[in-house]
């Protein structure tokens, strides 16, 4: 490929330089192709990019090289030929136009096609254009320094002269008519004497003309010379233009000049260069015209010695060496043969026919003439060994080995074949087609040289063998039988391995590893020589013995049935010493008092017994309790209570004493006496029994049976039984409870042995029979697990182990039990938070005033003339009655306190009450009257009314002042001089109810509910069954049982049941927004706890409307005002409009106008209620009380004032009640 150089034109720097066929332009650049214009077949334009093809078909393609609008381009694109002269392929003409045909021009330089300034434009420096619309010969003169170069950019009017870069001896003058400021530059090339006409590269319209007589001379300078390659000793040398001078400048700048001959040949000394050192040269022919410059670069490095492939005796001899270098070999008898190293390296001369171990070498000598150091062969002429082949199956790759290095060729049965080089170890590998069994394979060695050994073949076998493993057990080697030969593994379950070689009569055997168990599983394989391997056989250890975990249940009811049944006397039988008898007592002949528990049941009692033995000794008699045991038919000793009973005498003893039995499981007891301290001769005789204080509690379940070697559980029939090897028993040899204390069974007795467990007693023999009875003295064992760990050992002495889970169950809990049986079971448990609300009831507040005075009217009679009269009145204090409040007004003039007295008999009184309007006391319409008063006969007593009245004011917006005057007259003139005076008092009560006021009632307030079974939003308490209790927190972190305690809290009383219902009572201190709370857990009968929950109770209010402009303000908490029907025929049932200064979403206050309206309901309540807003941050709730406008119309009822909402939020808050 050509070299292609991208200079940048912004930067002038060399972006790409590349031998590849793509180069794609990034900015405006200058693409330098090193090619011959004559080897361009074709340029053409493809969309934005420009293709350039070669006469030898080489393609080079410039991307985006037509990048400017309709594909124009700021690209130039140079041709660089092998005299590194430059052709400019223009495109585009001066002013950026496609051209319809390309131009060739050379150039000097590709600098003018760069950009920066100062420079002239490529039109106006490229040398006459070599060709249009095709590629035609260059003028060779196209160098000549006559080209016109107009490079005047001034205006100016002047005279031009021309400037004759010719050759010519006459004498001259030219004189231009053209006036502008170029300057021509004619070329001549004529040798005669005339008058030339100059060819003008500028636009002016100048008429030049030229009466000189030229003799021109040789202008053109000749070709650079050609550098032979130079090495570091030989003299340089090369061809020139022939009797041209050639200067050779060497590195360190001096020359040598020498004259080329006539066939154009040169040399020069070589002064001793190094490897790199840069020579030039250029020719200068007889008319003085120099060449450019040729340069050589210093090869002084001899080539590696060249390569020479392995050598057998007749193949041709081959190897590699530097490309261009000329290869000497020399045979073993001296001759020599010389090839010239191709372009890749490589080279062949003929083999004479070589013998093996022959030597034959090789030298490799440059263009520089520098010569490589010899590389020698031995001649292999011996063909290697026939290579082996490893038995072949179906599948697995051919293997095999071989002479190491050597080309090893394997033929397929259908004639392919596989080639691969053996290794250094001669091993070698080539795929399996996938062979079938009985097919033929065949392979052959080739070593380096050639020689190839004689072939190998393999019949394929592609059957496995067949292995069988006899039974295995726990001791004894490991044996089988498989295919003679072949190799069995065998594997163990911990997964370690063994192998071994099949003998001749096919048998094989591994040794036991002595760790096998009963179920492990041992596998076997074998392979054969072909690779085949057989199906894995498996063997499993057989079980000898294996204890199978079992679980038994105690079904207890928490809460037992208690009954007192009647337990009868009578004998209670002595025996001299129960260890003289044995673990199991036989009473069989005898006539104990015996005692049955039912099953489930618990019972206690009291004995007393007394009667003379016959025997001798002082000291006391120890009760023994024997139990029944099904599984033996005899009695063992269950319990025994020391000292309970005292014999006094040596020949006649009297005996006597008594016990309390207490919690006897379900079972058949019998009660007798054995000797105790101090009792030297047993007694003959016997005693009374009599038992009193029977109690029998039923819990349903206390004891658990079972056998933990057959299984034979009825209460979990889940259970399986332990295994036994065919032929052998087994027994149980030991138990070890929870604590980790072991006990070991008697294997020559089949009594019950004692354990002691967690929560409760395990009574079991060697045969594996067990009877499990709870401990109910120990507090929270329901849902528990009592584990025993047992032994069994069979006849042989083969050991297994396995647990005995007893779960302590009941029906009274939800107790779930883990899959792990050891674990204990577990009762969900969760208290859920409550909320409660208690509503104080609010009414407008009240307040009374008493304003009392008093008045007398009189009569005066003069000792002479007529009497005169002055009447008595009193003007109350003024009344202020505020914005929203009304006034009820009761007042009254009574008489004077004292005996009874007749004064006010016949007199006038009067009241009026009067409203302050506009500054004048005006007396109401209605509101005035005046009595006579007449007294009884006897006078009237203290404190009469002589005239009483009452007045409503009503609430208004506005506040108002009132006031009562009273009047009254004297009747009683004096019969002599004198006056008559009657003295009363008046008295004016105002009770006042304020509408913006509102106050509690005094109600009591309560809530209640059940804390187990409300639910506020986080479902209902899980208590896992009715025996689950409810405790309450009394003080921080203390609960207790609730059994209706009365808890007191800061606004009030909690009062909570066992079942969880509560009720709690506000104190008259509770204020709508405080809470109160209690916090309580459950507790199951397990001992298990929930997390603790809160009850709260929300107080709140409850206001009721008046017929009055209610203004009402509640405060914190949750609160409601109630409209009720004070007037069906009103609007608003009689209610007033109300305005609620503090309704508040959050914290759910309600409107309740449930009483007002008729048939709403959910679907149509919008017909019935309008929620708006006044846009002042108000919302204005509006009822139709029949929803139709018929009855009734929409008729606003309460502001919510300083709220903004909206009637779905109300509904779905649930915070508008209808």
């Amino acid at each position: 490929m050509s070299e292609i150089r991208v200079v940048s034109k912004e930067s002038h720097e060399t972006l790409e330089i590349t031998t590849k066929d793509t180069v794609s332009l990034s900015e405006a650049s200058v693409i330098l192709i090193k090619v011959n214009k004559d080897d361009v077949s074709e340029i053409r334009q493809d969309g934005r990019n420009a293709i350039i093809t070669l006469k030898n078909g080489e393609q080079i393609v410039i991307v985006d090289f037509f990048n400017g609008s309709n594909y124009s381009t700021d690209n130039s694109l140079v041709f660089e030929d092998n005299n590194h002269k430059l052709i400019w392929v223009q495109f585009t003409d001066a002013n950026g136009a496609l051209l319809e045909n390309i131009t060739y021009s050379y150039i000097d330089s590709i600098e003018p096609l760069l950009y920066h300034d100062g420079v002239a434009s490529p039109w106006a420096w490229l040398s006459v254009p070599l060709t249009a619309a095709g590629i035609l010969w260059w003028a060779h003169d196209s160098d000549d320094k006559n080209n016109n170069l107009n490079n005047d950019s001034d205006s100016d009017s002047d005279s031009d002269s021309d400037s004759d870069s010719d050759s010519d001896s006459d004498s001259d003058s030219d004189s231009d008519s053209d006036s502008d400021s170029d300057s021509d530059s004619d070329s001549d090339s004529d040798s005669d004497s005339d008058s030339d006409s100059d060819s003008d590269s500028d636009s002016d319209s100048d008429s030049d003309s030229d009466s000189d007589s030229d003799s021109d001379s040789d202008t053109t300078a000749p070709d650079a010379p050609e550098i032979d390659p130079i090495n570091g000793t030989d003299p340089i040398t090369g061809t020139a233009e022939p009797g041209s001078t050639v200067t050779v400048t060497y590195p360190d700048g001096t020359t040598a000049t020498v004259v080329a001959g006539t066939d154009g040949s040169w040399t020069v000394p070589n002064p001793g260069l190094n490897d790199g050192d840069v020579v030039t040269a250029t020719a200068t022919d007889p008319a003085g015209n120099e060449s450019v410059p040729a340069t050589e670069v210093v090869d002084a490095l001899a080539p590696t010695a060249p390569e020479i492939d392995p050598i057998n005796g007749t193949d041709p001899i081959t190897g590699t060496a530097e490309p261009g270098s000329t290869v000497t070999v020399t045979y073993p008898d001296g001759t020599t043969a010389t090839v010239v190293a191709g372009t890749d390296g490589s080279w062949t001369v003929p083999n004479p026919g070589l013998n093996d171990g022959d030597v034959v070498t090789a030298t490799a000598t440059d263009a520089a003439g520098n010569e490589s150091v010899p590389a020698t062969e031995v001649v292999d002429a011996l063909a290697p060994t026939a290579p082996e082949i490893d038995p072949i199956n179906g599948t697995d790759p051919i293997t095999g080995t071989a002479e190491p290095g050597s080309t090893v060729t394997v033929t397929y049965p259908d004639g392919t074949t596989a080639t691969v080089v053996a290794g250094t170890d001669g091993s070698w590998t080539v795929p399996n087609p996938g062979l079938n069994d009985g097919d033929v394979v065949t392979a052959t060695a080739t070593d380096p040289a050639g020689n190839e050994s004689v072939p190998a073949t393999e019949v394929v076998d592609t059957v496995p063998p067949v292995i069988a493993i006899d039974e295995l057990d726990d001791v004894d080697p490991i044996t089988g039988t498989a295919e003679p030969g072949s190799t069995v593994t065998v594997t163990f379950p911990d997964g370690s391995t063994i192998t071994t070689t099949t003998e001749g009569d096919g048998t094989w055997s591994v040794a036991n590893p002595g760790t096998l168990v009963t179920g492990d599983v041992v596998t076997a394989t074998a392979t054969d020589a072909a690779g085949n391997t057989s199906l894995p056989v498996t063997s499993i250890v057989p079980v000898f013995i294996d204890a199978i975990d079992d679980i038994a249940t105690v079904l207890s009811e928490v809460n037992p049935v208690v009954t007192h049944p009647d337990i009868p006397g009578g004998a209670l039988v002595t025996f001299p010493s129960l260890s003289l008898i044995g673990p199991i007592i036989d009473l069989k002949g005898q006539t104990p008092i015996t005692v049955t528990v039912p099953e489930g049941g618990i019972a206690s009692f009291d004995v007393s017994f007394g009667g003379v033995l016959i025997g001798g000794g002082i000291g006391s008699y120890d009760l023994n309790i024997l139990r029944y045991n099904e599984n033996t038919g005899g009695y063992e000793l269950y319990s025994k209570i020391d000292n309970a009973g005292i014999m006094v005498g040596f020949i006649g003893g009297v005996m006597g004493g008594g016990a309390s039995i207490s919690n006897l499981p379900e079972g058949q007891y019998a009660l007798v006496l054995t000797p105790g301290e101090g009792v030297q001769v047993t007694g003959i005789g016997i005693a009374s029994i009599s038992v009193t204080n029977e109690v029998l509690s039923d819990y349903g379940d206390v004891v658990a049976k079972g056998n933990v070697i057959t299984a034979n559980n009825p209460e979990n029939p889940t259970d399986v039984a332990d295994v036994i090897h065919a032929g052998e028993t087994a027994t149980v040899i030991s138990v070890a409870n929870e604590d980790g204390v072991t006990t070991a069974l008697p294997q020559d007795s089949e009594a019950f042995i004692r354990i002691q467990g967690e929560y409760g007693e395990l009574f079991i023999d060697k045969n594996g029979n067990y009877e499990y009875i709870r401990d109910f003295t120990i507090p929270n064992s329901l849902g528990k697990v009592d584990s025993f760990t047992y032994t069994i050992q069979d006849s042989d002495g083969h050991q297994d182990t396995a647990t005995l889970n007893v779960r302590i169950d009941t029906n009274d809990l939800d107790i779930t039990w883990p899959e792990d049986p050891t674990q204990d079971g577990v009762v969900e448990l969760t208290a859920t938070d409550n909320t409660a609300a208690a509503a104080i009831t609010l009414v407008p507040s009240t307040n009374t005033t008493v304003d009392t005075g008093s008045m007398a009217a009189s009569s005066t009679k003069p000792l002479f003339g007529a009497a005169t009269s002055v009447a008595g009145s009193d003007t109350s204090d003024v009344i202020n009655v505020a914005a929203n409040t009304a006034a009820s007004l009761n007042f009254s003039v009574t008489t004077q306190g004292g005996i009874l007295d007749s004064s006010a008999n016949g007199d006038t009184f009067s009241y009026q009450v009067q409203k302050l309007v506009n500054g004048v006391w005006t007396t109401q319409p209605g509101a005035s009257a005046s009595v006579v008063h007449s007294s009884p006969i006897l006078g009237d007593a203290g404190g009469t009314v002589l005239i009483s009245g009452s007045y409503q004011v009503s609430a208004s917006d506005t506040a108002s002042q009132w006031r009562v005057v009273f009047g009254s007259t004297e009747s009683n003139i004096p019969l002599i001089a004198g006056t008559n005076t009657t003295t009363v008092n008046t008295t004016v009560n105002a009770t006042f109810t304020h509408y913006d006021q509102f106050v509690g009632n005094g109600a009591t307030v309560t809530a209640t509910g059940n804390l187990l079974t409300d639910d506020s939003g986080n479902g209902v308490d899980v208590t896992g069954g009715a025996s689950t209790k409810v405790f309450v927190e009394t003080s921080p972190g203390t609960y207790v049982q609730a059994n209706g305690q009365t808890i007191t809290v800061e606004d009030g009383t909690f009062v909570v049941s066992a079942n969880g219902t509560y009720t709690f009572t506000a104190n008259s201190s509770a204020t709508s927004g405080d809470v109160a709370t209690l916090n309580y857990k459950l507790v199951a009968a397990t001992g298990d706890e929930s997390t603790p929950a809160t009850l709260t109770v929300n107080i709140g209010s409850e206001t009721i409307s008046t017929a009055s402009h209610d203004i009402i303000t509640t405060g914190a908490g949750a609160d409601t005002v109630v409209y009720n029907l004070l007037n069906a025929a009103d609007a608003t049932g009689g209610n007033g409009k109300d305005e609620w200064t503090d309704f508040n979403l959050a914290q759910g206050d309600k409107v309740d106008i449930s009483s007002l309206l008729n048939g709403a309901n959910a679907s149509n309540i919008s017909n019935y209620v309008s929620v708006t807003s006044d846009g002042a941050g108000n919302t204005l709730i509006s009822i139709d009380r029949d929803g139709t406008g018929n009855t009734y119309n929409s008729t606003d009822l309460i502001v919510l004032k300083n709220t903004d909402t909206t009637l779905d939020e109300l509904l779905n808050n649930n915070q508008l009640l209808f």
